[in-house]
């Protein structure tokens, strides 16, 4: 399916850019996945963290590492009145640091051990409850940016009828997955960066209550690179640059790799990928130009500058990019400059237009990407700006002229 606006909010050919002219990798074939992802229930304890009063610190401190059990060898050890000690030791109880048995004394596993671990006394405050995401493979935390609900969307099953039918554009796969492992929430808490999926510190011994298969969107890309190795890029629907997280995650799922090479195999040996793009130029009247097969295995036309000249011709935002044909694609080239420059120009146009506020090194940046995939070697900023200049766009050159100054 698709690059549908309420899926994803760029267009396929977006990310097959970001491979092949960020990456380095060039793209051959690209699939949109349902990966399925467990929404996970979790309660979980609020804690707060305060200082110490002194011999609240030393108490417990000897009951953890002193080997000290009870009233009389606490007061002994630290030649305190015996009274006091009592007296602190009940207020420790009462808060779950402490616990008695008979006469002897030791620390709770919750509250007391932690508090002397990390040198903060904790505090029980209220009890948590918020969904988390995991992967439905391994079971592994998700990132907070799949938390961010304005940008990404996870899909129920009854949702997914309008995607799984839905005509032109990759299809949607649905893939494989593993039950839920129940410890995935406690190697979770033991993280040092878990505030990066979520959990933040003060939120303690999370368990689940309900799991939910849901299903988020991707683009995976099947690349090769320029030694001729394979590489998978995934793309999220929060932005449109490859998504290391999920490209880590695909490249360790062998059940995800094999499922899609297989496709790969099956549309090679039926030439679907050629007789998709014969079919796409018989559509646009250019029957006459003929696909060809590169060595890394991608198809690629290249067309004259008239079939970008007239009303009816194609637009010169394809020229440097790729067409999609179901999960097949190719490479769009021409080799007239002029051509290619007038592409350079449209799309700088459209970056400028959609910044209200210019920053030079991002422009530099972006321009000298645009420059490298349509072959028109280094670009400055004062060059583009002469180009705009020369080919009658002035709302251009102007922003372009004032970041000169």
């Amino acid at each position: 399916m698709t690059g549908k606006p309420d899926l994803f909010p760029y267009p396929e050919r977006r990310v097959l850019e970001d491979a092949a002219h960020v990456r380095g990798a060039w793209p051959t074939r690209i699939f949109a996945v349902l990966l399925p992802v467990w929404s996970v229930t979790v309660q979980a304890t609020v804690l707060d963290a305060e200082d110490y009063d002194l011999i609240d610190r030393y108490l417990e401190r000897g009951l953890a590492e002193g080997g000290l059990t009870t009233t009389t060898q606490l007061a002994d050890f630290f030649a305190l009145d015996e009274v006091h000690v009592d007296r602190a030791l009940r207020f420790l109880a009462a808060i779950g640091h402490v616990r008695r048995s008979a006469d002897t004394w030791t620390l709770t596993d919750d509250l007391g051990r932690p508090s002397v671990r990390d040198g903060k006394r904790y505090l029980l405050i209220r009890q948590d409850r918020r969904t988390m995401y995991f992967d439905g493979f391994g079971s592994h935390p998700l990132p907070r940016v799949y938390y961010e609900s304005r940008k990404v969307t996870f899909l129920s099953d009854d949702q997914l009828s309008t995607v799984l039918d839905g005509r032109g554009g990759p299809r949607f796969f649905r893939l494989p997955f593993a039950v839920f492992r129940q410890d995935a929430l406690a190697e979770l808490a033991r993280l040092p960066n878990r505030e990066q999926y979520n959990l933040p510190e003060g939120i303690e011994r999370p368990r689940s209550l309900d799991e939910a298969l849901v299903h988020l969107p991707l683009y995976l890309v099947r690349t090769v690179d320029r030694a001729g190795r394979t590489r998978w890029l995934a793309y999220s629907q929060a932005d449109d640059t490859a998504d290391d997280h999920m490209t880590s995650l695909v490249q360790q799922a062998p059940s995800i790799v094999s499922a899609l090479e297989n496709e790969e195999i099956t549309a090679a040996r039926f030439g679907d990928d050629e007789s998709r793009v014969i079919d796409w130029l018989r559509k646009k009247n250019l029957e006459r130009h003929r696909p060809v097969r590169l060595d890394n295995g991608a198809w690629q036309v290249v067309l004259p500058a008239a079939a970008f000249l007239g009303r009816d011709q194609l637009s010169t935002s394809i020229v440097g990019s790729f067409i999609v044909q179901g999960n097949s694609l190719c490479h769009v080239w021409c080799t007239d400059e002029n051509v290619r420059r007038n592409t350079m120009l449209e799309r700088m146009d459209s970056y400028v237009s959609a910044h209200t506020r210019l920053d030079r090194a991002n422009l530099e940046q972006r321009l000298a990407a645009v420059a490298r995939q349509l072959d028109l070697g280094s670009t400055s900023v004062s060059e583009l700006r002469q180009l705009a200049d020369q080919a009658g766009r002035p709302g251009l050159a102007s922003r372009l002229r004032r970041l000169e100054s």
